[in-house]
């Protein structure tokens, strides 16, 4: 009996914790709409006593933009300019004719671009716009300065970049009548030389000195895009001049040269010296693969009636098919004191001549070169 009486008792307190608990509750939650309604009401009365216009908030986001913003009237005189303008220009230009601001601020008219330059060495971006609820114009200035000091430094850059390609490039081109020249030039000191054959090595010395400057003026044109002029050459002409620059460096190799059979009335129009050049520089190429003893042919033929392929063969062993595409690209290259420049100036002078430069090489036998030249219209190939 006892029990159930403390039960009950339990059961009463408990529900009357809950009711007062409730109570409190609604209690607590009507105060806070009360108080949400007096807040709302002072908000009201604080918008009604400080009204917040449109054109307020407008000033304030113009005088924390990055730009220089000024308004004209559609008299052309500055109706209000930000903190920015102000700075850019070093003047409060309030009431001033924006014409003369232009004649007394800047020192240039636009470029297409939009920019120009102020008198105090600033480089700017204007843009404009109309107004569109009264008007006037809404003029914006960018300061530029520093994009234009880091566009300069990155046209240096690049004009260096390219005086350095340019140097290693010809380097390259004029190495084979240098060492020509040189080995000509030392054989004039010798007491035992005749007249007749010191005569013959003067000849030779001059003649590769002066490809040296051909090859110099040839690639100072291509570097500023002078177009060279092109001329009609024979091909057993052209084969002759390959192998005269050759001679050399086949010489001390101990290596041989042959030429196959072709059609010697078959003409190209090509830069001669340029042509002969890259192909020339196509078989230092294939002697260096080889090294000493290196059998290199040269073979002409016709894909069609309209090109003739002048392939620079050797047994140097081919290269690896994973290589095969990185060879042609420039400053590519597996040998120590190469420049990687040979076969990337050789694709460029095909190229330039309206034909296209080709690589078949089959790894541990050889490698092949070939120059597809236009033939002359006109000619007709064998």
């Amino acid at each position: 009996m006892m029990q159930e009486q403390a039960e009950q008792q339990l059961t009463q307190d408990i529900t009357n914790l809950s009711v007062g608990i409730s109570q409190q509750w609604f209690l607590i939650c009507d105060k806070i709409i009360k108080q949400g309604h007096q807040l709302n009401e002072k908000i009201a009365r604080f918008s009604l006593e400080n009204p917040l216009s449109a054109l307020d908030i407008a000033e304030d986001l113009l005088e924390q933009m990055p730009v220089a913003v000024l308004a004209l009237n559609e008299f052309g005189k500055v109706v209000y300019c930000n903190q920015q303008a102000k700075q850019l220009l070093d003047a409060d230009l309030i009431g001033t004719l924006w014409t003369a601001v232009v004649i007394d601020k800047f020192n240039a008219d636009p470029d297409r671009l939009g920019r120009t330059m102020l008198k105090n060495g600033k480089i700017i971006h204007i843009s404009t716009q109309a107004m569109t609820k009264f008007p006037g114009q809404l003029i914006t200035l960018t300061d530029t300065t520093r994009d234009a000091e880091l566009e300069q430094r990155l046209e240096h850059l690049q004009r260096l970049g390219a005086m350095g390609e340019m140097a290693a490039s010809l380097a390259h081109q004029i190495r084979t009548p240098l060492a020509a020249a040189l080995l000509y030039a030392s054989h004039l000191s010798s007491d035992d030389l005749d007249s007749e054959k010191r005569k013959k090595f003067i000849q030779k010395t001059v003649s590769r000195l002066k490809h040296i400057e051909t090859q110099i003026k040839d690639m100072l044109s291509y570097a500023k895009g002078v177009s060279t002029e092109f001329e009609i050459v024979y091909m057993d002409e052209l084969i002759n001049e390959i192998l005269q620059g050759a001679e050399v460096s086949i010489a001390q190799s101990k290596s041989k040269l042959i030429v196959k059979e072709f059609h010697k009335i078959v003409r190209i129009k090509c830069h001669r010296d340029a042509l002969v050049g890259a192909i020339q520089n196509c078989i230092m190429n294939a002697i260096e693969a080889v090294g000493h003893h290196a059998h290199i042919e040269i073979i002409c033929e016709t894909a069609d009636s309209h090109w003739i392929n002048l392939i620079i063969s050797d047994e140097s062993g081919g290269i690896p098919m994973h290589l095969q595409q990185q060879v042609l690209q420039p400053f590519f290259t597996t040998r120590r004191e190469g420049t990687g420049l040979g076969l990337s100036v050789a694709k460029a002078i095909c190229e330039t001549h309206g034909g296209e430069l080709w690589l078949k090489s089959t790894p541990g036998v050889g490698t092949q070169v070939g120059f597809k030249l236009p033939l002359l219209q006109g000619d007709v190939a064998w």
